[in-house]
């Protein structure tokens, strides 16, 4: 390594060549220890070379080397070129995703899981951590990013498979009661939150929304009725 070091620093940039780049990385991804120069010969080696095998070799060895600086943001980066030239690990892109959400890095969480939930659709996990990631993007119920993604959620796990989604499906039923009681549809709220009821049945909080809102809705029926009872005698 430190003649080839030296090599690159007296060689004249116009006579190196792919394969120093291809010799330095190669040599660089099996040092325990790199330094900073050992870095870059390798990032520069994935961009020269052309092989998806030696790319792979070298993202795994820069996925290495950010997990031991404790630098995840890198790591995760070297993980997504990891995974183009190795090809799809289900557990590793969805393990990606949920990387990049819990560094709040939405927008790269949200792409990894949409590719997750693409290639895998019937994976409710996977569709309810989008869901999760979409909330956080869209945090003031504008634009109801999260909305299909719960909802999908919730269809996805009714019936047999309820009992082992549980709180999820809980944070689902709540996030849709919020978002629908943000946005004036005091029905779709009021239905939310009566599944939510099934979750958490001694929740003062939720059984208040739910008893407001059946409330409010009692109310608006019996004005609509008068109102259609006074129309008639006219």
């Amino acid at each position: 390594y430190k003649n080839m070091v030296q090599y690159m620093q007296i060689q004249d940039s116009s006579k190196k060549s792919n394969y120093d780049l291809y010799l330095m990385g190669q040599i660089a991804t099996r040092l325990q220890d790199k330094d900073a120069a050992a870095v870059t010969y390798i990032k520069d080696a994935y961009t020269a070379d052309t092989s998806r095998k030696n790319r792979t070799i070298y993202a795994a060895s820069l996925i290495k080397y950010y997990a031991h600086k404790g630098d995840k943001f890198n790591e995760n980066l070297w993980k997504e070129h990891f995974i183009k030239n190795e090809g799809v690990s289900k557990s590793e892109l969805y393990k990606l995703g949920v990387s990049w959400y819990k560094l709040n890095n939405f927008e790269r969480a949200d792409s990894i899981l949409k590719e997750f939930v693409k290639l895998y659709p019937n994976e409710p996990k996977g569709i309810y951590m989008l869901a999760g990631v979409n909330a956080r993007i869209d945090n003031n119920f504008k634009r109801g990013l999260a909305v299909p993604y719960y909802e999908n959620f919730i269809n996805k796990v009714n019936g047999k498979k309820a009992e082992d989604y549980k709180n999820m499906l809980a944070e689902s039923y709540n996030y849709l009661g919020a978002y629908y009681y943000h946005r004036n549809d005091y029905q779709k709220s009021f239905e939310n939150y009566n599944q939510l009821l099934q979750y958490r049945p001694n929740d003062k909080t939720v059984r208040k929304a739910v008893k407001d809102l059946q409330k409010y809705l009692n109310e608006v029926e019996k004005f609509n009725a008068s109102k259609k009872e006074s129309k008639q005698d006219l």
